[in-house]
């Protein structure tokens, strides 16, 4: 997330500190953490990495039917 907007960083908090806390803001490895977790991060998460542009609706769901 090298741009992270007000959202992600308001409504990822939670999910950054319970699955990628260890990995530095604007970190490739904190967006290669965020994706692996995708299936537990909170949906507020997941919405606002979409509209910020991290990660594309369809990418979201494309992992939601292959069950990660």
């Amino acid at each position: 997330m090298p741009d992270t907007t007000q959202a992600v960083s308001q409504d990822c908090r939670w999910d950054y500190h319970n699955f990628c806390g260890e990995y530095g803001i604007g970190s490739p490895l904190l967006t290669y953490c965020f994706r692996n977790n995708g299936a537990k991060l909170s949906k507020a998460c997941v919405n606002a990495l979409i509209a910020a542009g991290d990660v594309s609706k369809s990418y979201v769901q494309a992992r939601r039917k292959a069950g990660h």
